[in-house]
């Protein structure tokens, strides 16, 4: 019973990383307007680095909690996890480096 609860959790987490990485790639080049940066263009591929950022840790939650709460887990999930970790760590390395080259 607890641990049903935990990954409905995750699941709402997960749906909710989703739609903020779809309005933050959406919004990058308003926002690169709002911050008075130097560089837009930059500040605003550094939001979609971000938004690509959380989309992967969101598709990493459901990998490794939701998805493996439910199925056996196997070789490809644990392979599609440590990608999407992976992809979440280098984008999000990159949003920081867009982000400060901005400036």
């Amino acid at each position: 019973m607890h641990s049903r609860w935990i990954h409905a959790v995750f699941a709402v987490a997960a749906v909710a990383m989703i739609v903020t990485s779809l309005w933050l790639w959406q919004f990058a080049p308003a926002m690169a307007l709002q911050y008075r940066v130097a560089e837009r263009s930059v500040f605003a591929m550094g939001g979609r680095c971000a938004a690509v950022a959380l989309a992967a840790a969101a598709q990493w939650l459901l990998v490794g909690s939701v998805i493996g709460a439910v199925y056996r887990p196997g070789r490809a999930d644990q392979f599609f996890c440590r990608l999407a970790a992976l992809t979440s760590g280098v984008a999000c390395v990159a949003a920081v480096a867009l982000g400060l080259a901005a400036r």
